[in-house]
This record gives C-alpha cells, structure tokens and sequence, in this order.
C-alpha cells in the first residue's frame, strides 16, 4: 500500500503516477493497463484539488493505492471540500456539451477505469483496475494419446 498527501496547488501532483504505488511493494507483471491508470489518476487529483479543495492552500488531498500480486490496482482519493450532487455532473457525450471546455473529468475516469464510486457527497473516491481476463486456455494437452480407448 502506498500513501501520499497533496497540498492544494495543482503542479505538484502530475509525477505521481502508477509507477508510485507500483515500486512500495511485490506486485504483479505490468499489464498493459498503466497508462489507463497515469490518466486517470492526474484527473482525479485535478479534480480533487481544484473542484473538491477549490485549491485552497490549507486543505490537503490524500491518495492511497494498493497494489496486489495479481496486478488488481485499487486508488481512494479523499479531498477535504464539501462534495458535489453526483445527478448535477452534465453528461459530456450530449450535444449540448460537446464544445464546452469542461466537464469531462468524470466521464474519462469511467471509461478508463474498471470501477469508480463516490462516497460523502464526492469527497471520497474509490477507483480500480483489475487485470485484463485470459481471453483464451490453453489447449490440454496433457489428455492427448491418455485415452483407453481402442480402434478395431
């Protein structure tokens, strides 16, 4: 597990990355799924500091990430703000919202990420990434010539 405070300012955030949580402990073989995560999380703290913390500089964010040996990776992101009405997020992918220059953060997390939910009005958010399935099996091939079965 890997913890980090942020101050309220939003430059410091951006080297924090995957790569952080990844190097505080065993964990699987990288997955093809970083770069997913080195998205989704600058956005995440983009919105918690200026949004949730509204980049008040005696208010912190705080981020713990977990990752497991099977390469599951698991981020909290709590800012100290007063949280937001999860039905007033406007939906980007509507017509009325295609040129506006923002609103996306939300949207991009979601798609990003395997899991995202808010709790306390938003102040806390959970996101994971899981490893992507096996898409095929392997072929048994310890049953090939194992049969009793006899041809005449």
């Amino acid at each position: 597990m890997y913890g980090i405070l942020c101050g309220a300012r939003s430059q410091p955030f951006r080297p924090l990355s995957i790569s952080s949580c990844r190097s505080s402990g065993p964990h699987a073989p990288l997955t093809g799924s970083e770069g997913d995560i080195d998205i989704a999380l600058p956005e995440a703290l983009a919105d918690a500091i200026v949004h949730g913390n509204r980049e008040d500089p005696s208010k912190h964010v705080k981020v713990i990430c977990r990752c497991t040996v099977d390469g599951a990776v698991y981020i909290t992101i709590r800012d100290e703000g007063d949280g937001f009405e999860n039905s007033s997020i406007p939906d980007p992918t509507a017509p009325e919202n295609w040129m506006s220059t923002h609103g996306r953060g939300i949207y991009l997390i979601w798609f990003l990420m395997d899991e995202i939910r808010f709790e306390n009005r938003g102040t806390v958010v959970h996101m994971s990434k899981r490893p992507p399935a096996k898409r095929c099996k392997p072929f048994p091939t310890e049953h090939i010539g194992s049969t009793t079965e006899s041809k005449g």
